[in-house]
């Protein structure tokens, strides 16, 4: 585990053209969120004004949506596509650490092959799009129901949660493993769900510190940010600790899940 995840700094510092997935990546989701970003804040200033939890009860957040459809399907689109870009960045990672086990790796023909991967990617991100739709939907109605009943509300929001946890735990592989094994949709959930449920408390561990690293980051970041008033580097510290977080996470991923598959 430890292993993987300083490996995956050693691959970069010896790659920098690893940097490359996540920067194109990085781009095109920045150009996608600027241009949803009007609708995003008129519908957080709309839903903020009539209060984060709704005072007419359970069928408040479905109102709010049907009377929003539009900017929510606009808004949908425009994170499915994020999610898409990114899971096509996941895989380039796992297809370039497949590769190299083969020792043919390169980061030009990872990127190529995980775009010509898209169809397999799209089926699976809108497998687990619906599924983090129906939970934040259950979920928001588990919270409208805590203003007319307190306690069941919050104990269902609770198991929902939970339940959520539970299932990003098991699928948080997906995307390597569809890179990293080659195959369909269908074969790579069952495959992940075998994976994490063998391994699901050292992925829970793997998991946190890969929450608490980026943070170590952002500190030293912000640290080095303070010893100079340069625009220029104060601009470019942000983006390329956003690059290196994001290529080592992927790269981790990849390391680790070839790691214990391989045992």
């Amino acid at each position: 585990m430890i292993a993987s995840i300083l490996k995956s700094f050693g691959l970069i510092a010896r790659n920098p053209l690893l940097l490359l997935p996540a920067l194109i990546a990085g781009i095109i989701n920045s150009i996608i969120i600027e241009l949803l970003r009007q609708n995003i804040a008129e519908l957080l200033a709309e839903w903020s004004s009539q209060g984060f939890l709704p005072v007419s009860g359970i069928q408040e957040p479905f109102y709010f949506i049907a009377l929003h459809l539009n900017q929510f399907l606009l808004v949908g689109i425009g994170l499915f596509l994020v999610a898409v870009v990114n899971g096509i960045t996941v895989f380039a990672y796992a297809e370039y650490v497949r590769e190299k086990t083969q020792e043919k790796a390169g980061v030009l023909k990872a990127m190529i092959n995980s775009w010509k991967a898209i169809p397999r990617i799209l089926l699976l991100m809108g497998f687990l799009s619906i599924i983090a739709l129906m939970f934040a939907v259950f979920f928001s109605y588990s919270i409208a129901l805590t203003v007319s009943f307190e306690i069941l509300g919050l104990i269902l929001a609770i198991i929902i949660l939970l339940l959520g946890l539970y299932l990003a735990i098991h699928f948080a592989f997906s995307l390597t493993v569809l890179g990293f094994e080659q195959m369909n949709a269908k074969e790579t959930l069952k495959k992940t769900w075998n994976f994490s449920s063998k391994n699901s408390i050292q992925i829970i561990i793997f998991l946190a510190l890969l929450t608490i690293i980026p943070v170590i980051f952002v500190e030293i970041g912000l640290y080095i940010s303070s010893l100079t008033q340069n625009e220029i580097i104060l601009t470019l510290i942000p983006l390329i600790i956003t690059l290196i977080v994001f290529s080592f996470s992927n790269l981790s991923f990849a390391l680790y899940y070839n790691e214990k598959s391989t045992q």
